[in-house]
């Protein structure tokens, strides 16, 4: 019944938002053909950087956890997920967990300790997107109580998590990087670098499709993207937050941005998952297993980086 509930209601918003760009299409156009290619360029690079980060959060919880894998066969399994984050997270981190318990099941820890896994990486993530929420005040007109309601809940909710991480036994072994506090830290330190990228990305895209906005209207749609991604609207994430807080400047260029913010970034996904799955099979290549020279396999691998630069240039 909740999950009916759920998909109506994403449903609903997506046609609200199509209703709303049906008589501000030509506002719509105008505003993504004129973004010039190099700042669509800037923001995929952008969002590559955060995926990065991201997959090295991972890689430490996963690490924290038990799992003695190398860091680039976590990137690479990473890698594969983030394009499918874009239809639903949940989706994103089956594929992880598949992936790895395929890849490597011999230095991965059990499946339900690798869901587990994820959780200290949303606690920290939830922390700060709950310390950015201050940005939405303005812009949705919600009394000045919320955001620091909505913080104050967040940090319940870690110490709570933290508290149930000094369990050690089954799947509660997952929750292992938030009882060791250098693997907090670097967590935490990543999700700030990750919410750097994602605000200067917003900013730049804002800007090129002509509205103004500063640094707290960037995180709120941020913060706006997270909150709807709870809904099953896939794609359309960015697009109705971006309408949601910028649609009094114009639905046409509040929709552009939105539009272009997943087109720029779902490219960084493809590009990142094309290097992901380039590099697993050359490391995988019988050629490779030779003992070829190590300027060999960097070479390799910069090749896949390159296949990945042009998919997100001809994307």
């Amino acid at each position: 019944m909740r999950r009916g509930a759920t998909v109506l209601l994403g449903v609903a918003l997506v046609a609200g938002m199509l209703i709303a760009l049906a008589s501000h299409r030509h506002a719509f156009v105008r505003a993504v053909a004129g973004v010039p290619v190099a700042t669509l360029l800037m923001a995929a690079g952008l969002h590559a950087g955060s995926v990065v980060a991201r997959s090295e959060a991972w890689a430490v919880s996963v690490a924290a956890a038990g799992g003695t894998l190398r860091r680039r066969a976590a990137y690479q399994v990473a890698s594969l997920s983030f394009a499918a984050n874009v239809l639903s997270p949940s989706l994103g981190t089956a594929l992880r967990v598949w992936g790895l318990r395929t890849v490597a099941s011999d230095q991965a820890p059990p499946a339900a300790t690798l869901v587990a896994a994820e959780v200290p990486i949303f606690a920290v993530q939830l922390v700060g997107t709950a310390a950015m929420s201050i940005s939405l005040v303005g812009p949705l007109g919600a009394p000045w109580w919320t955001a620091p309601a909505v913080l104050i809940g967040a940090c319940a909710l870690f110490l709570a998590l933290c508290r149930f991480a000094r369990r050690s036994n089954g799947p509660w072994r997952g929750l292992a990087a938030l009882r060791a506090s250098g693997a907090c830290a670097r967590i935490g330190g990543l999700i700030a670098a990750i919410a750097a990228c994602e605000t200067a990305r917003n900013l730049l895209v804002l800007h090129a499709v002509g509205l103004h906005a500063g640094p707290l209207d960037a995180m709120a749609l941020i913060v706006g993207a997270g909150v709807l991604g709870i809904l099953p609207i896939g794609p359309g994430t960015s697009a109705g937050a971006a309408i949601l807080i910028f649609g009094a400047g114009g639905v046409g260029p509040a929709a552009a941005a939105g539009v272009l913010l997943t087109a720029t970034g779902f490219a960084a996904d493809l590009a990142y998952a094309a290097w992901g799955a380039g590099d697993m099979l050359w490391r995988a290549c019988p050629v490779r297993r030779q003992r070829l020279s190590r300027a060999a396999d960097i070479g390799a691998a910069f090749c896949c980086t390159g296949v990945a630069l042009a998919a997100i240039a001809l994307t």
